[in-house]
């Protein structure tokens, strides 16, 4: 299989070459050249790229014209030279698109971002970016190369763009043995899809959003059907929970299950090393900052906003460009020896945060920590639709939330927000994902205001 595997990665290279992307795995290999350089080395390494970037952005892209002649940007003062720039938006973005454009340039691929929950909007990815990228360079530390047979829980184009949302077909590859399965509306008639191309062609490698395969791991535990080790499972899209880990786990009898975070706007970000001890990320390739609800950075192992700069787009560089979710940098280091920094972790999206009249934040993840104490409760729903309360909508294994445990989740969320939160218990019958396959758990205050 190995013979194969190499026919197929040398086939893969002969393709990017005819694109004029025979210098990806040129940058993969420098990448993995460079891995244990150490923090400081890595740092002028970044400022070098951060400086090349700037000066090509004052020149080229409109909106940032202004900035012509202000600042050295040279690599000595890039660092204090980029906090000078604005914080860009989505929004600021769709108000005024053309600006962000390179005037001078050629373009790339454009993008429509997800906008699960908020706004959309289109941005360019070109080949300048995507040569430069860490999606091969990570899918590497996984042990995922071209040929290896893998099981793909993502959204389908046949499927996707199917006028029935509920079709069950998939999509393939048999020369690179690769089997594409959407996750939208996982329903008992798509999980038994899954089990059955999970089942006849006994992928090596899982990838998807992290929890329709823990529910479809779940699936496979429920039913007690047989189940067929994989080597590697990388999974992103949400905030990997404890629970999910261990179920995943378990189902697919593998300890390499590897959580990684990226955007559309972006491609891959961060991925966890077989250490899993938390994210890597390339300074090299992306600049990234943790800052509060007005943008001054936040103290290192603190919850804040996340801000990220792409070192290599040219067409449509994002400066400062802030996703909404809510990360935590740390400064410790990995056990790999690497020395790529580390996100400690992401606890999801700021629009499916409860937020109280204080403006303290309360992301999903301490959510999942204290219902996880509550054993008679199946899963959770939860909707902010007032500034100081907060709705929980209960699935119950058996019986209702008693007047303890109300008592109980009421003193742990208002001892989080720092706010004497009011609660509201309703019940329900069952959750239903979203088109996409995930589950929206929390619904925030400012996500209804968005609409």
């Amino acid at each position: 299989m190995k013979i194969y595997e190499n026919l197929i990665g040398t086939a893969v290279h002969i393709k990017r070459i005819a694109k004029g992307m025979g210098k990806q795995t040129d940058f993969t290999e420098y990448l993995e050249s460079i891995e244990y350089k150490t923090k400081d080395e890595l740092h002028m390494l970044q400022a070098e790229e951060m400086s090349r970037l700037l000066k090509h952005t004052v020149e080229n892209i409109p909106y940032y014209a202004k900035f012509k002649g202000e600042f050295k940007l040279e690599p000595s003062t890039v660092y204090e030279d980029i906090n000078e720039f604005p914080v860009i938006t989505k929004d600021i973005i769709n108000a005024d698109y053309d600006s962000f454009v390179n005037k001078n340039g050629h373009a790339g691929k454009k993008y429509k971002t997800g906008g699960t929950s908020g706004k959309t909007t289109h941005i360019i990815r070109d080949k300048n970016e995507v040569i430069h990228s860490a999606n091969e360079y990570f899918n590497r530390i996984a042990g995922v190369y071209p040929g290896i047979c893998r099981l793909l829980i993502r959204r389908a184009e046949s499927v996707y763009f199917s006028s029935n949302p509920h079709d069950v077909s998939y999509e393939s590859n048999p020369l690179t043995r690769t089997y594409i399965v959407s996750p939208a509306y996982m329903d008992q008639e798509r999980l038994e899809l899954l089990y059955s191309v999970y089942s006849h062609k006994k992928p090596k490698i899982i990838m998807g959003i992290t929890d329709p395969v823990y529910r479809f791991a779940k699936y496979i535990i429920e039913y007690n059907l047989k189940s067929y080790p994989v080597e590697s499972i990388l999974l992103g899209g949400q905030t990997m929970l404890p629970k999910y880990r261990e179920t995943i786990e378990k189902a697919f009898g593998t300890k390499n299950l590897y959580d990684r975070y990226g955007a559309t706007e972006f491609g891959i970000l961060g991925h966890q090393c077989d250490h899993f001890e938390g994210l890597h990320y390339i300074p090299l390739i992306h600049y990234i900052e943790v800052v509060d609800n007005d943008f001054n950075e936040v103290e290192t192992g603190k919850l804040g906003q996340f801000l990220v700069t792409n070192l290599w787009k040219r067409e449509m560089p994002l400066i400062r460009y802030q996703i909404d979710d809510f990360a935590v940098l740390t400064d410790k280091e990995c056990s790999c020896g690497r020395g790529f920094p580390m996100i400690k972790c992401f606890e999801g999206r700021r629009i499916e945060s409860v937020v109280s009249p204080k403006h303290t934040y309360m992301t999903p993840l301490p959510f999942f920590e204290i219902m996880s104490e509550f054993t008679n409760v199946d899963d959770f729903l939860i909707e902010q639709h007032a500034e100081n309360s907060v709705t929980f909508k209960l699935l119950m294994k058996h019986g209702e939330f008693s007047l303890v445990q109300q008592l109980a989740l009421r003193k742990e969320i208002n001892r989080y927000l720092d706010y004497p939160m009011k609660l509201q218990i309703e019940y329900i019958d069952e959750i239903i994902p979203l088109p996409n396959g995930k589950i929206m758990r929390v619904m925030g205050l400012e996500n209804y205001n968005k609409k």
